[in-house]
């Protein structure tokens, strides 16, 4: 699998992922409380909730589909399928991929490992800057 296909298939992905309800949750959060204080909490929440989002990551990398989560481990898990679309892309301009391996396998190294190593710091570091 290229990187070109891994990120075709999780932009593809990417519109079954957003439940509605997450959605409207979130955008209460953005209507009620400052933006300041909002990613104050994103960002005191997700370390807590990491083995949570890390069971579920690797539900759908073997599963093909999400397990039942709670609407705030949904937006994390989101977080991360974002950066797994973004870093796959950069992957794929920056070197075609060379090692083969499963779908599966690729679903696991970019949304629990290269996201504890490399997106949770760009992550936290685009909140506390914007």
């Amino acid at each position: 699998m290229t990187w070109k296909e891994l990120r075709d298939f999780l932009e593809r992905e990417n519109e079954k992922m957003r439940p509605g309800e997450t959605a409207r949750i979130e955008s209460l959060h953005q209507a009620t409380e400052p933006a300041t204080e909002r990613r104050a909490r994103r960002l005191a929440g997700e370390y807590p909730a990491r083995t949570a989002i890390n069971q579920a990551c690797l539900h759908f990398a073997e599963h093909g589909h999400w397990p039942s989560m709670d609407p705030e481990a949904t937006l994390y898990a989101h977080d991360r399928w974002i950066w797994a679309m973004w870093f796959s892309g950069w992957l794929d301009e920056m070197s075609p991929l060379q090692e083969e391996h499963s779908r599966e396998e690729w679903l696991e190294w970019l949304l629990v490992e290269s996201w504890h190593e490399l997106g949770s710091w760009r992550w936290r570091t685009s909140q506390e800057s914007s």
